[in-house]
């Protein structure tokens, strides 16, 4: 005797809600602080939260209009978080997102514009400053630089490879943290959680 097959519906209601939900809003946070940072800070375009995009991603799934086959995508929560990463692609496609701040960036209060060279040579500077006290992190930095990979920079300079990946997570932290204390970043503020 086959055992009986379960429908779309009754897979999904055997879920854990409780512990899906949670990663899913937590997904879509990380996403939206993502692109907050790389584009213009202020949110989601037209309105939208995070936790819309979970609700509307959910609604597809359970409605129909986002058909899931559990026996082609049995993960529900990796199937879900792509739905949601088709609902950020469609909102930031659309036109609204593009003009979402019309004031002049001279009328927000605290801001400047900085010139680009200005802001290039500002970066450079935090970014040596970072791995000015290990001479391993600067050799890391200096390959990277050059463009070569980890496993260049590895035969380069007689270090394990492990060791590269370490110390590139090691400079982007530091850099990170540099950025973050520098004075010019009082106006690109985000909730971006550390790498």
């Amino acid at each position: 005797m086959e055992p009986a097959t379960l429908t779309v519906q009754e897979h999904l209601d055997s879920e854990d809600w409780e512990a899906l939900y949670p990663r899913l809003l937590n997904y879509a946070r990380k996403k939206a602080n993502i692109l907050s940072f790389l584009q213009v800070p202020g949110g989601l375009p037209l309105g939208n939260t995070y936790k819309d995009l979970v609700q509307d991603a959910l609604t597809k799934v359970f409605t129909g209009d986002r058909k899931w086959n559990p026996n082609r995508n049995p993960d529900l929560y990796v199937y879900l978080t792509s739905v949601i990463d088709s609902l950020f692609s469609g909102l930031l496609g659309k036109a609204d997102h593009r003009y979402r701040d019309p004031r002049d960036p001279s009328e927000i209060e605290g801001s400047y514009e900085a010139d680009y060279n200005d802001c290039f040579e500002a970066l450079e500077m935090l970014v040596r400053d970072a791995c000015a006290d290990e001479e391993d992190l600067d050799n890391v930095r200096q390959g990277l630089e050059d463009e070569m990979s980890s496993g260049k920079i590895a035969e380069f300079f007689g270090i394990n490879v492990k060791e590269v990946y370490r110390l590139v997570r090691k400079l982007r932290r530091r850099i990170y943290n540099k950025i973050e204390a520098h004075p010019c970043n009082h106006q690109w503020k985000s909730s971006v959680t550390k790498p």
